[in-house]
């Protein structure tokens, strides 16, 4: 039974430092990858393809990303993607990492129209232009108010115009595919 174990151990270690080695070997340089104007080092890099949910596709380019709710986006565009949040990768999100043009914070970005247009068909009041903070689930609050909206993105209607307008849906929103 020793025998069994001792080679199954072996077996395990070695997959692991094959893995190990196929990552390494087929991953973008870190220091092409930058998130919110920082370029990342080795460790943000492994962090980053080795969380729960990794971005799809990763290619040396300019990234934002938002550690409060895990949206991810290229630098100057809409958001392509939830992720896994709170990772210790990149630097501070930028007010303008996405290029809004709202005047509508969400986690201190402003937010572009299809964001706002989707906010709208949830049923938010963006009016005033008030700021908001988003949980990782689609749960938004209006900012210095106690009152939490509901998960937005579980709305039948937000979900078909994410899908219309190409913006993502967070894993726990019910749909496994995030990416429309």
């Amino acid at each position: 039974m020793a025998e069994v174990v001792v080679g199954l151990e072996s077996s395990l270690a070695l997959q692991e430092k094959s893995t190990e080695w196929s990552i390494s070997v087929n991953q973008v340089p870190p220091e092409l990858v930058i998130v919110n104007g920082k370029p990342l080092c080795q460790e943000e890099l492994v962090q980053l393809l080795s969380c729960p949910n990794p971005p799809r596709k990763l290619k040396p380019r300019k990234y934002w990303y938002d550690k409060s709710s895990g949206l991810w986006g290229m630098e100057g565009k809409k958001p392509c993607q939830f992720i896994t949040p709170r990772l210790n990768v990149g630097d501070f999100m930028w007010r303008n990492a996405s290029n809004g043009n709202t005047n509508i914070l969400v986690n201190n970005r402003e937010i572009t129209k299809p964001e706002l247009y989707m906010m709208q068909v949830a049923g938010i009041n963006c009016v005033r232009q008030p700021h908001f903070w988003c949980s990782p689930d689609g749960s938004f609050q209006e900012e210095g108010q106690q009152h939490i909206k509901e998960r937005i993105y579980s709305k039948p209607k937000v979900k078909f115009f994410c899908y219309f307008v190409s913006l993502p849906i967070p894993l726990s929103s019910g749909n496994s595919d995030q990416e429309s």
